[in-house]
């Protein structure tokens, strides 16, 4: 009898080693399959966020962005048209000067007398036309 119980008990401990080795192994599937769908999500989330372009502003951020942009917009063409008249009112002194010039020419030419406070007056408008076209350079 105790032969029995002993071959039992022996047939029951290797009953229970093949569940343990089985559920060792059913446990070890498990665990690879899990690592799988692991990487294979993480790789789906690193590709949608690649395929993502930048999330777009708040509402707020891009009214806010538009209203600047419209801003810069608008200072550059007032800069732009400042400059360029800035440009033409130059051209306009410096050609006055040149006719300034020709006319006491002419007169000193003629015989006539050009006053010293006039030619003093010349000076100082060459000087800034000078000073004005070197500031623009």
């Amino acid at each position: 009898q105790q032969q029995q119980q002993q071959q039992e008990t022996g047939s029951q401990q290797q009953e229970q080693e093949q569940q343990l080795h089985l559920l060792q192994q059913q446990l070890a599937q498990e665990r690879a399959q899990g690592a799988e769908r692991i990487a294979a999500l993480e790789q789906a989330l690193a590709s949608s966020q690649q395929a993502q372009p930048a999330a777009a502003p708040p509402a707020a951020e891009a009214s806010e962005l538009n209203v600047l942009k419209e801003e810069l917009a608008r200072k550059t063409a007032e800069y732009d048209a400042q400059n360029k008249e800035h440009e033409e009112l130059l051209i306009c002194l410096a050609e006055q000067h040149d006719r300034i010039s020709k006319y006491r020419k002419k007169i000193v030419d003629l015989g006539g007398a050009v006053s010293e406070d006039d030619d003093d007056d010349d000076d100082d408008v060459d000087a800034d036309v000078d000073a004005a076209v070197d500031a623009d350079d």
